[in-house]
């Protein structure tokens, strides 16, 4: 039979992490009802389908950050390794639950030129288009959720918001700098547009994509690429799997 002062403090210790889950929550939302009116500046883009090699798995959200970094360093240092091309900046696709509730799939990927074998947990994949609302976020990744915030209600006030996974393209990261303080990562939110040209969005007074670029130097050759009329991205429905396919012919091995 169990000891009933160890099945005490177990259940004191649940109730003390949901406390702080909850504490934590309760933090996020005043910061998110103080943040300034104007908001940040955002940008729509059109983000074309590419073919990539990815770590994918179902998280929990208090878990998210320790995954994600174990994820980029693996990736990073599969890379490396083998010698391949990156084709942009490594990104992330978050299925929407994981914001809404607590639990849902994530997606780390590196955009690369040229085929790749799946090894151990690292898969080739291929990552949908999409078209977004775009806000840069320059804290840690702990306090990315008031970044979301900013978007979703931007994408509400002006209908535009469609079911789709989230985005975010990781400019500067820990692999890059020492100091979080000094991360610089790209938020996209999945919106609908009735054409596929980029342009600017003034929700705010400042801050303005371009300048972010010069900041950062020459971007990595279609990182950005600007919007094709031509080109027609799907409506995403709501779905708890990330809409990423194996390249056809890809074998597990």
């Amino acid at each position: 039979m169990a000891n009933p002062w160890q099945l005490i403090s177990s259940h004191l210790a649940r109730l003390e992490d949901r406390l702080a889950q909850a504490q934590s929550a309760v933090e996020s939302l005043r910061e998110l009802l103080a943040r300034p009116a104007h908001g940040p500046t955002i940008e729509y883009r059109t983000v074309r389908e590419q073919s990539a090699i990815g770590i994918r798995e179902v998280v929990d959200r208090q878990d998210v950050v320790s995954w994600w970094q174990g994820a980029l360093g693996e990736l990073r240092g599969f890379v490396a390794a083998r010698g391949l091309r990156c084709s942009g900046p490594i990104c992330g696709l978050f299925a929407s639950e994981l914001l809404q509730d607590e639990r849902g799939e994530a997606l780390v990927f590196v955009p690369v030129d040229g085929d790749a074998r799946p090894v151990g947990r690292i898969d080739p994949v291929v990552v949908p288009g999409a078209e977004l609302a775009v806000a840069i976020h320059r804290r840690p990744p702990q306090t990315i959720d008031l970044t979301y915030g900013d978007l979703g209600i931007y994408a509400a006030r002006h209908e535009i918001g469609v079911d789709g996974p989230l985005r975010e393209f990781y400019l500067r990261g820990p692999l890059d700098v020492t100091d979080e303080h000094d991360w610089v990562t790209e938020v996209g939110w999945p919106i609908f547009r009735s054409n596929g040209w980029r342009w600017f969005a003034r929700a705010g007074v400042a801050a303005a994509g371009p300048s972010l670029r010069a900041e950062l130097g020459p971007p990595v050759a279609g990182a950005w690429e600007a919007g094709d009329p031509s080109h027609e991205t799907p409506r995403m429905e709501p779905d708890r799997q990330l809409p990423v396919r194996r390249p056809q012919g890809s074998t597990t091995g």
